[in-house]
């Protein structure tokens, strides 16, 4: 799967906007056939129970929004996951929802499978490939009777391919990987040594990540696929890719070497199914006019994980125009 991410946080309006057909139309130019659409609802903080969506979150793009996004991206010819997150008011990592009672947490539950079935109808009445049942919700993972009702209840109304998206250190701990199609990963894993690390080094950081994966692809039988990855073009971040506000100099070479070094290193396993790289924007133009007033949005969008116009851009064109058989067969 040559892939990319896109839409994410997914505001309410931008999925309309003429402008997100640019944006899809831009990325398919590189030479990506798949896409992630992505887009957030909302709990009120890590121990809320209920989870808001849809008309209930005005915030967030509408259903309506989001079918016209699947058509658009399909009236291209791309292949799509619906990926739909859940997000919390206060910023913090969704992985580290708790709750304080046992009848909390079974409310949180009922919530959150009425949130992913409710996707799931979209997601089938668009004719999406693939839909993604959560991303990196650590605490949540070991409730693997819980996760296995969700996902029945998801094929109940989706016909196409499963996945769900674990945290790179978190992996090896999810105990129904066999409910699912496909093993989905936000690799943010670090590599090399530092902001000069060459490809080489970065090369030898992926080996062991790489006998890992491969071991978890033969023990579950499933193929593996980055849903995640990327880097920010700042300074040192290939060190830790997992950041997003980064105030160090812009290092768009130090991106490139980054991407040159994880595709080269997975590129022809035939266990692993793909990349979806992190991330791309449905208004860039949105990105660029923060960037000119705000400190803190210039980091996100000058220095942030965007590849366009970057060497990156370049690096990603050259991969994605090469075949990968045997992987997008795994992927199929």
């Amino acid at each position: 799967m040559k892939g990319f991410s896109w839409g994410f946080p997914g505001q309410r309006g931008e999925f309309a906007h003429p402008e997100s057909l640019e944006s899809l139309r831009a990325m398919r130019d590189l030479g990506v056939e798949w896409v992630t659409i992505c887009f957030g609802a909302r709990m009120d903080s890590l121990e809320a129970t209920e989870i808001a969506f849809g008309d209930a979150e005005e915030t967030m793009v509408t259903d309506d929004e989001i079918r016209h996004a699947v058509g658009q991206a399909r009236a291209l010819g791309l292949r799509v996951v619906l990926k739909p997150m859940v997000e919390t008011r206060e910023g913090v990592w969704r992985g580290l929802i708790k709750h304080a009672s046992e009848a909390d947490l079974a409310v949180w539950w009922q919530s959150f499978e009425a949130f992913l079935v409710h996707y799931a109808h979209i997601a089938e009445e668009c004719g999406c490939d693939m839909f993604c049942l959560g991303c990196e919700m650590g605490s949540m993972e070991p409730y693997a009777d819980r996760w296995r009702k969700v996902t029945s209840a998801v094929r109940g109304v989706f016909s196409g391919r499963v996945t769900y998206n674990a945290n790179h250190d978190r992996v090896w701990d999810v105990a129904w990987w066999d409910a699912v199609d496909i093993i989905s990963i936000s690799a943010y894993y670090p590599v090399g040594r530092g902001a000069d690390s060459t490809v080489a080094e970065m090369q030898a950081s992926w080996v062991p990540v790489r006998k890992k994966l491969a071991a978890l692809a033969q023990a579950s039988g499933k193929p593996v696929f980055f849903i995640e990855i990327g880097m920010m073009s700042a300074e040192g971040c290939s060190l830790y890719p997992h950041k997003w506000d980064s105030d160090a100099p812009y290092a768009p070479d130090e991106q490139a070497r980054f991407y040159e070094a994880a595709l080269s290193t997975f590129w022809e396993d035939s266990w692993f199914a793909g990349f979806f790289w992190w991330k791309w924007d449905a208004r860039p133009s949105l990105v660029e006019t923060a960037s000119k007033n705000s400190r803190k949005a210039k980091v996100v969008g000058e220095r942030g994980f965007r590849i366009s116009g970057k060497p990156a851009e370049a690096t990603l064109r050259r991969w994605y125009a090469r075949p990968r058989v045997a992987a997008e067969a795994a992927a199929r």
